[in-house]
């Protein structure tokens, strides 16, 4: 499968900077620069790029679920590691009624 045929494999690949095109818009831009201008290198953007359309389980528990995305953006953006800035609290909304910040 060619990554470039869609908006969401040229995220994929790192072309971040199509993410709000239509599909025939970006396509027929990268086509014309090859995606000059295009490319990400913010980390924010870089995890956006890598995880779209995908489902997260990073605790390989439970299924995919909200926490999963949270934990593995704190590990692959911020370095860190994902249990000690969030602790297992049960439930998701423990994490933002507890939340302590970044440490």
């Amino acid at each position: 499968m060619n990554i470039f045929k869609t908006v969401a494999g040229l995220i994929k690949a790192g072309f971040g900077g199509y993410v709000a095109w239509g599909e025939a818009e970006a396509l027929a831009d990268f086509k014309a620069t090859g995606g000059v201008n295009k490319k990400t290198s913010n980390p924010i953007d870089g995890f956006f790029s890598k995880y779209i359309n995908d489902l997260i389980d990073y605790d390989k528990y439970a299924g995919w679920q909200c926490v999963d995305v949270i934990r593995q953006f704190v590990k692959d953006v911020y370095k860190l590691n994902p249990y000690k800035v969030i602790p297992s609290t049960g439930w998701a909304k423990n994490i933002f009624l507890n939340f302590q910040g970044l440490s």
